[in-house]
């Protein structure tokens, strides 16, 4: 039960972290956008 627990919060932690990445992955997206804009 232990080997349980241990995957079931090892997989909260990805989950957190997968989350955290997309909001990076969305703000670096909408960063360059701004600078595409701004040099054209």
């Amino acid at each position: 039960m232990r080997e349980l627990e241990r995957i079931t919060a090892r997989g909260s932690e990805l989950d957190t972290l997968a989350a955290q990445l997309v909001k990076q992955l969305q703000e670096v997206q909408a960063e360059r956008e701004e600078l595409v804009i701004a040099g054209s």
